[in-house]
């Protein structure tokens, strides 16, 4: 932590992009510039110098020429003053052949070319250049120099005499520092017309594309996965382009899978509760097996001994009205050991075979056995006593507990007054029996539960929320089911879907 501390404060500062390759192209610029232009003012000085010590010798031999008349050394004073007045000449001397000074001149103080090289010249009849130049200095410098010519009198024999001319350099040195100043200003304009152009380029190849491409990064950063840069400019920088849209491409994969795997992670987590709930509900109806065989056990010996007395009852009643009511009575109680033993059977089924019979006949008997106990007293039944329907293959005594749970149900949902409807036909190889009514209805949030064990809608200590379970199980096991149809506030109708006596094992 302290190490990271220490980098954060000893850092440099970042400037931006534009002042980076502008200052860079300046450094570069100036110094290639710079260099140049020294080099240039080397050449062009050298060139001046040689072309300048040209002109002076020329001019001094022309000069040395006129100063011979009559084979005599006679000085021509206006020729010698020109060498003052436009070729810069501190000082000339003038010779005769016995190298005696014919005519002098010196602005200040010159020294003089020995006798010895004088006269060595003479005989010889050479020029001599003797240069005293110190290169320009590159902005500072007052040394002006200096040239000595020495040139014969006569080319031919016999030597005539000589002329000696110390000419000053001040001009060509002014010359050069006028031709520097001027390469400066070209340096410096060509310069900033280069930094310039380089400088646009640069933004518009280099600057522009990454800041397109930062401001593409922190889209992406937001979750823009679907931005996409322009591949084009220089070959690199659409190659960035089109790495950058391939790795954006990936990241959406990417995220779109990731997306999927959640929302299957949730479907699985769905289907797990589903499961586990599966898992409850058989519990509950494991719990309800072991309440049954309890029950069995405790009622068995009682509900016996009942069924005993009524039928001791019976034989001594004559018959009638009074008879008749002894024969409902044992039915009744017999139809109470079943419902227990049915109870013991949904826990551990049973083996007994299934008689094939019709469906209508056992909703006939339903609807008669409801109706003597006067728990249908108040409703309107709405039914064909005479409807023939194809025979279906299953315990009859279960169906009639399935039609019992739903014709008291029906009830329930009209508080005792109402219409219930009761329908039977054949549609697509199958037995349907249906029993509607006019009541209340049913939320699709409770038709989701119906099914549940121990789900009711009905008071505390009116159900037990068992009642359609049962008979959700009662038809699976005869290879059927139970469907519901239901409108809140209009009424709900169950349907029963049979096969028919010959499809049940197909």
């Amino acid at each position: 932590m302290n190490c990271k501390i220490e980098n954060i404060r000893t850092g440099r500062k970042h400037g931006g992009l534009n002042r980076e390759i502008l200052l860079t192209l300046v450094l570069l610029l100036g110094a290639a510039l710079l260099f140049g232009g020294f080099l240039f003012l080397r050449f062009a000085e050298q060139k001046f110098l040689d072309q300048h010590l040209a002109l002076l010798l020329e001019v001094s031999r022309s000069t040395a020429m006129d100063q011979v008349r009559d084979g005599n050394v006679r000085p021509v004073q206006f020729r010698l003053s020109r060498l003052q007045r436009d070729f810069g000449a501190e000082a000339w001397w003038l010779y005769d052949a016995r190298l005696k000074l014919v005519q002098g001149y010196a602005i200040e103080d010159v020294p003089q070319v020995s006798t010895i090289r004088l006269r060595r010249l003479l005989l010889q009849r050479e020029e001599a250049l003797d240069v005293d130049w110190n290169p320009l200095p590159l902005f500072t410098g007052d040394w002006d120099g200096s040239a000595r010519v020495i040139v014969p009198l006569s080319t031919q024999p016999p030597a005539r005499g000589l002329l000696v001319v110390q000419y000053s350099l001040a001009p060509l040195r002014e010359q050069i520092r006028r031709a520097r100043r001027w390469v400066f200003l070209y340096a410096f304009g060509y310069g900033l017309v280069l930094a310039a152009a380089g400088f646009l380029l640069m933004r518009r190849n280099v600057i522009q594309p990454v800041k397109n491409l930062l401001a593409a990064t922190e889209k992406v950063t937001m979750g823009q996965l679907d931005t996409v840069l322009a591949t084009e400019g220089p070959l690199e920088i659409a190659r960035l382009a089109g790495s950058f849209n391939q790795m954006t491409r990936a990241l959406e994969q990417s995220r779109r899978q990731t997306e999927a795997t959640i929302q299957s992670l949730k479907r699985a987590n769905q289907e797990l509760g589903q499961t586990r709930d599966e898992l409850v509900r058989s519990e509950k109806l494991a719990t309800v097996g072991h309440l049954a065989a309890g029950m069995a056990h405790e009622i068995g010996n009682p509900l016996g001994a009942l069924m005993g007395y009524l039928a001791l009852l019976r034989q001594d009643l004559p018959v009638g009205e009074s008879a008749e009511m002894a024969d409902f009575a044992i039915r009744e109680a017999e139809r109470i050991d079943r419902l227990v033993r049915d109870l013991l059977d949904y826990a551990a089924p049973g083996s007994s075979d299934p008689v094939p019979f019709d469906p209508w006949d056992a909703v006939l008997e339903t609807i008669e056995l409801l109706q003597l106990q006067g728990t249908l007293k108040n409703m309107r039944l709405i039914y064909a006593e005479d409807l023939v329907l194809p025979s279906v293959s299953m315990d009859r005594r279960k169906l009639e507990q399935v039609l019992v749970n739903l014709l008291i149900n029906a009830r329930d949902a009209c508080n005792g007054q109402g219409i219930i409807r009761l329908e039977g036909e054949v549609v697509a190889d199958r037995v349907i029996l249906r029993v509607a009514d006019n009541g209340c209805g049913m939320s699709s949030d409770v038709q989701s539960q119906l099914f549940e064990p121990f789900f009711t809608t009905k008071a505390p200590g009116k159900g037990r929320g068992l009642g359609l379970a049962v008979c959700q199980r009662v038809m699976a096991e005869a290879g059927g089911e139970i469907r519901v149809e239901s409108v809140e506030g209009e009424g709900s109708c169950f349907s029963l879907l049979l096969p028919p006596a010959g499809d049940v094992d197909g």
